[in-house]
């Protein structure tokens, strides 16, 4: 999964999962940042963003929209 950031009219990324995470531990990006990812509607909050995403109950890696088998674990 690809995310991008909008941050003052400008785009960042594509970033992982797991990069977004680590920006977000180090605070380079703020879950008020707009971001996108395959699937969505339009640009949202990174918290609203992330919320939506659906995670392997057991890895916790990102799933694709209707994807049923976690591939990474």
């Amino acid at each position: 999964m690809e995310i991008y950031i909008n941050r003052g009219g400008q785009q960042y990324g594509p970033y992982s999962l797991d990069q977004v995470q680590t920006h977000l531990a180090e605070g380079t990006l703020s879950v008020q940042d707009h971001a996108w990812a395959d699937g969505q509607a339009s640009w949202q909050p990174l918290e609203t963003l992330l919320g939506t995403l659906s995670l392997c109950s057991m890895c916790q890696a990102p799933l694709e929209p209707e994807q049923v088998v976690c591939f990474q674990c």
